[in-house]
């Protein structure tokens, strides 16, 4: 494995592109031993590592979800001290199309609301925190009017992208409820 860290340490460290994304997303391929090469650098303590091996990791996770599940409880902790923004927006990205565990649930929730309410978060990380809210909620009738009451209350103080997906995620809570 040390040798597959070392190839996708030196992508990552050549520069930070969707160019270099793909290469490394394309020499992961559903490898799970080169994913965990990845993985290794996404939880280094060096923040650029962090940041450059998100991109990449969402994107296999997603296309390979069996590849993420050994690392699904770290990634949810992982959140509460991450090292780069990229980190946070990376890991919800990925959240947003796979599952939550159960156990989870209640924790990712509270931290994406939390991420919601903040003046200075990111737009990308508030988008996908709502997806993953979203998603959670759509057993809980209670948490789906938490969450619209939550999205419009933040609706007239919002940025554009936060707004397109804010009303999509509105209607979608509606039709849910109807």
């Amino acid at each position: 494995m040390g040798s597959h860290i070392s190839i996708i340490k030196d992508l990552l460290l050549h520069e930070h592109s969707k160019f270099i994304t793909n290469k490394v997303v394309d020499f992961v391929g559903d490898d799970p031993t080169k994913f965990s090469a990845l993985m290794e650098l996404f939880f280094d303590d060096d923040w650029l590592l962090n940041q450059r091996a998100g991109w990449p990791m969402a994107f296999i996770a997603i296309d390979h979800p069996q590849l993420i599940e050994p690392y699904k409880e770290k990634l949810i902790d992982n959140l509460y001290h991450p090292s780069h923004n990229a980190v946070i927006r990376n890991t919800l990205r990925l959240f947003q199309a796979i599952k939550v565990p159960v156990d989870y649930e209640g924790k990712m929730y509270d931290l994406c609301s939390k991420l919601l309410l903040q003046i200075k978060e990111p737009v990308a990380n508030k988008i996908f925190a709502m997806t993953v809210m979203y998603n959670i909620a759509k057993p809980y009738p209670e948490l789906l009017s938490e969450l619209k009451i939550i999205l419009e209350t933040q609706l007239p103080y919002e940025k554009p992208g936060y707004k397109s997906r804010a009303k999509k995620t509105i209607m979608l809570i509606e039709k849910h409820k109807a």
